[in-house]
């Protein structure tokens, strides 16, 4: 038995109307057909080494807050990952709080210590919804978290 991965592609796309999208969509859903036939479901038992058990392709019908983050950093439902020790601020939009995730998830990659990253998630969490009442877009992080960001 083979050990179970996700191969993803991610695009992020920009249509004028969504009949382009649903046009677009037919190329994507041809693409994963023949992504299909790499390797049969039942390649990893027999004498191919790959498998490819389930293709999907859809251009979901809904705007898109901003770009994608990393890939490395997509959790998807009913696989998340292990909780983080560091809260994000309460009372935030929906987008505000991908932002700050994503700001989190740098900070404690750069070896930050907690109390540090809640305190400019706080700051931030602050910076950001200010834009968000306003009705900014898209929202940009402060300069603070932009070196935070640029600081390798």
């Amino acid at each position: 038995m083979g050990i179970k991965l996700r191969a993803i592609i991610i695009a992020d796309i920009e249509v004028k109307t969504l009949n382009a999208a649903t046009e677009h969509e037919k190329k994507l859903k041809e693409l994963a057909r023949e992504i299909e036939k790499w390797g049969p479901p039942d390649a990893c038992w027999g004498d191919e080494d790959f498998g490819v058990e389930k293709v999907q392709a859809m251009i979901p019908m809904q705007e898109r807050r901003g770009e994608t983050g990393p890939i490395d950093a997509i959790v998807f439902r009913g696989s998340r990952g292990s909780n983080s020790p560091v809260r994000i601020p309460n009372n935030i939009s929906a987008g505000v709080k991908k932002r700050l995730q994503f700001a989190r998830h740098t900070m404690i990659e750069k070896g930050m210590h907690k109390e540090d990253i809640e305190d400019q998630l706080e700051r931030e969490a602050e910076h950001l919804m200010e834009q968000y009442g306003r009705n900014v877009r898209p929202l940009q992080y402060s300069r603070d978290m932009e070196t935070i960001f640029d600081n390798d």
